[in-house]
């Protein structure tokens, strides 16, 4: 390659860098992805998410790097003021979705287990994929099945379910 060839590379390639950092260059992009793209993986600081870029979960950690983390910086700031101990607790987290909650939960170690639920198949490949490649697996088991608080025969054979009886 010549040299002002590269020199135009170079520059071309840090403005469009630039541009990318940007809230609007990442909203550009996440909706400039076709179907093919079947899911991304993005290092958002202390933890990385994979997630489809089609949904809106995922277009949200895209462009901000989270999604609704200081939720659980809520919750727990309520359980605190409520006086109500979480450490060495177990957390029970029905609707696990890909697990940005629950790696969230899990970074901030108030919890000593926690239990997620995910009826969704595919929701629930990418929390097992996310709670993988953040290395808590160990700290979270997921379960793939639906909870209900009444006995039921599920009619998805995709699905199991959990039930209990009710009180």
């Amino acid at each position: 390659m010549s040299g002002w060839k590269k020199r135009w590379s170079k520059t071309r390639d840090r403005w469009a860098t630039r541009f990318f950092d940007t809230p609007m260059g990442r909203r550009l992009l996440i909706h400039g992805i076709g179907e093919r793209a079947v899911s991304m993986t993005v290092d958002c600081g202390d933890h990385v998410m994979t997630f489809s870029p089609a949904d809106y979960i995922g277009r949200k950690i895209f462009r901000k790097g989270h999604y609704d983390r200081d939720h659980v910086t809520r919750l727990m700031d309520i359980l605190a003021q409520e006086g109500i101990e979480t450490s060495g607790g177990v957390l029970l987290e029905l609707g696990g979705n890909i697990g940005t909650q629950t790696v969230y939960f899990a970074l901030e170690k108030h919890f000593s287990r926690i239990v997620t639920v995910e009826p969704d198949p595919r929701n629930f490949a990418l929390l097992s994929v996310n709670l993988a490649q953040n290395g808590l697996a160990g700290e979270v088991s997921a379960l793939n099945c639906a909870a209900g608080r009444n006995r039921v025969v599920s009619t998805s054979s995709r699905t199991p379910t959990i039930t209990a009886a009710a009180a």
